[in-house]
């Protein structure tokens, strides 16, 4: 008897000790394969991309994981000339951890146009009414 008052005991006192923590997370894909996973936190991710082997159905997908999942909530990946403060194209998908993809051609052809090669990822998520997420950096793509 005293063993299982002692059990209960500890449990009590570790209820209060110990927290649990989920780590958000993020898988990139480059036409279906998966190219990189991080979490975002303290790591700049920097993702080269070889211009002269991209193709006009070429793509980045991206899947964000939080530990507050949403199913109704609407996802937003925006890609951006961050030098020129520019929206270059964006990608839209639905819950979290749905994919969301946008185009590298896209890219290709801003960067052809203006000779800009670095693109900043950034990542949103809300209800659709509200989008009440602001975005934050996700990674940096490179076209070589």
């Amino acid at each position: 008897m005293k063993k299982i008052a002692l059990m209960v005991a500890l449990l009590f006192v570790l209820r209060f000790v110990v927290r649990a923590d989920t780590i958000n997370f993020c898988h990139v894909y480059y036409n279906d394969i998966k190219i990189c996973e991080f979490t975002n936190y303290g790591q700049a991710i920097v993702i080269p991309v070889k211009a002269n082997n991209i193709k006009d159905k070429d793509s980045i997908t991206v899947r964000y994981f939080r530990d507050t999942p949403c199913r109704d909530c609407g996802a937003i990946v925006t890609v951006a000339d961050t030098t020129r403060n520019l929206t270059i194209t964006t990608g839209k998908g639905q819950g979290t951890f749905g994919p969301v993809s946008f185009s590298l051609k896209k890219l290709l052809n801003y960067q052809q146009e203006t000779g800009v090669n670095y693109f900043a990822v950034s990542y949103s998520e809300g209800l659709p009414s509200t989008l009440s997420s602001k975005p934050f950096n996700l990674f940096e793509i490179i076209l070589k």
